[in-house]
Order: structure tokens, then sequence, then C-alpha cells
């Protein structure tokens, strides 16, 4: 198969640290906002077999805002643990509606209603 996928990604953030018991403990609650745009170019079979798949181009733009909070607890001299939690909100999806059944760009393509996600990482 003949295509090309592409992406591109922004995103601003802002928080403000508090830090309890001695600086030990730090709270870290933080809002943002994101945009990402991901596409392909026409996707199409190198065979000429009646079955090979064959589809246009595609371009999503999704807008998102976060939510989280990050806690960190120092330890040592220069050790910590941290766990950071968050909740995303896609408030805008748009663009190209042309998905090959197995191409990895179908993002909220349907047009279903906009998503919220939640994460969380620690280390």
């Amino acid at each position: 198969y003949n295509y090309l996928a592409y992406s591109a990604a922004a995103r601003a953030s802002y928080g403000y640290d508090f830090a309890f018991f001695r600086n030990a403990l730090v709270l870290k609650p933080s809002v943002g906002v994101s945009y990402n745009h991901l596409g392909s170019t026409n996707f199409k079979s190198n065979s000429q077999s009646q079955v090979a798949l064959k589809n246009g181009a595609s371009s999503q733009h999704l807008f998102n805002a976060n939510a989280n909070v990050e806690a960190r607890y120092y330890y040592g001299d220069t050790s910590y643990f941290y766990l950071h939690a968050g909740v995303l909100q896609e408030f805008a999806n748009f663009g190209s509606n042309d998905v090959a059944s197995l191409n990895t760009f179908k993002i909220n393509a349907a047009r279903s209603p906009l998503s919220t996600y939640a994460r969380a990482m620690m280390g």
C-alpha cells in the first residue's frame, strides 16, 4: 500500500505548586488546552486485486481542554515519587470523514458525541 500518515500537536498548560510538610509533599493542580492534527494521503494498493483497499485522503483537527493534578513526594536528597492524574475533554473535532475501515486515523468519524478521557501516570 502507498500512503503517508502525518500528525502535529500543540499544547499549553498552567499550574502552580503548593508545598506541604517542609516541602516533602508537593501538589500541583493545572489546566491546559491542546490541538492535534492527524491525517493521511490517498490510501492505494500496489496490487491490481479486486479486493484491495482504496480510499481518499483523511484529515482531522482535534481541540481539547484538560484539568490535572500532580502529587510529588520527595525522599532522600534527589529522589521523588509522583502521581499524575487528569481529565481531558474534547470540545471540537472536525475534518474529512473519508476513513478506510482499517485506517488507524478513525477519530470520531461517525460524529458521535464529543468524548471525555481520564488518565493517570505514576513513577
